[in-house]
């Protein structure tokens, strides 16, 4: 008996000792990486802009952003976040980089859902006490996991997107490329619609939140939304998220709404999504409108005689 318990004791050290070992192994290939989120926490960034928001607002090409602007810009924005994730991610850049000059927020992100992440989360709660305390209220049985199994919290999906983020150019200029299919636009025409629920209060309140942090760091905020391709959206009630806004937060803040702006097929990816040739027009559409003058040299005024 006392041999047999020897080696379950012997077992269990070999495979604990193996356990953090090759977690160690796979933590500084995640955080050694050129992904975003592994930037983040690696820390050290004086970016003067960054995006937040899901698909929509990775769409920003920030290498053509740099160029137009003559700053430095980091898209943030992944698939599927939701308000609740991008309030954590900008709580953590902060703690981790120096404050941006410019916060700019694709709206959607209110209508996210953070299920489509909650497992992939796991690979922060080394990194961040706010995402191990989210994963802890989300599945208590999965935190415990990953507190006892370091290996388990690399079981990710953004841990194998780390993989293929060889570079900041690679990262950063993830931008859908893709044309519009003639399948997809006829679909379109044939009344295929966006569905577009209100979203729930709650996200507001956390929008909220994001908004009062960036106040309390002297970041200026843009509230976007970004292009729909006009045939999608027809017929649909374009929601008024500013007066939700104000209404369920008491917050009057300025939407900038591109929800129309842009009207060749040719520049989107989907009915939901600019390509990247879409982004550069955004971007220019932006720049004439005043949307970066907070990062933008002041003009300066001409001398009286």
């Amino acid at each position: 008996m006392k041999r047999l318990i020897v080696i379950l004791l012997v077992l269990l050290l070999v495979f604990f000792a193996g356990d953090r070992i090759i977690s160690l192994g796979l933590h500084r290939m995640f955080y050694g990486s050129e992904f975003r989120f592994a930037r983040l926490y690696r820390g050290g960034m004086t970016n003067e802009v960054i995006i937040m928001g899901n698909s929509r607002g990775k769409a920003y090409y920030t290498p053509y952003m740099e160029e137009k602007l003559g700053v430095s810009c980091f898209n943030l924005a992944y698939d599927a976040v939701d308000t609740k994730i991008a309030g954590i991610l900008f709580a953590d850049y902060l703690d981790h980089n120096a404050a941006p000059r410019l916060l700019i927020i694709e709206m959607k992100c209110l209508q996210g859902e953070n299920k489509a992440h909650e497992g992939s989360m796991k690979v922060f709660i080394g990194s961040s006490e706010r995402f191990s305390d989210f994963l802890r209220a989300k599945s208590f049985k999965e935190w415990v996991l990953c507190k006892m199994v370091h290996i388990y919290r690399y079981n990710s999906e953004f841990f194998l997107r780390a993989q293929i983020m060889s570079s900041r150019q690679a990262d950063q200029s993830w931008v859908n490329s893709a044309l519009i299919t003639q399948a997809i636009l006829d679909d379109i025409s044939q009344g295929r619609r966006i569905q577009n629920p209100p979203p729930p209060r709650e996200r507001y309140e956390e929008l909220a939140e994001i908004l009062r942090t960036a106040s309390e760091h002297g970041v200026a905020v843009r509230l976007v939304l970004n292009p729909y391709l006009p045939q999608y959206v027809a017929g649909s009630t374009l929601l008024p998220y500013e007066t939700y806004l104000r209404d369920y937060t008491g917050i009057s803040e300025h939407v900038w709404d591109y929800r129309l702006a842009i009207t060749d097929s040719s520049l989107f990816a989907d009915g939901r999504h600019i390509n990247v040739n879409g982004s550069r027009v955004l971007i220019d559409m932006q720049i004439a409108d005043g949307f970066y003058d907070p990062v933008l040299p002041q003009k300066k005024q001409p001398l009286h005689e």
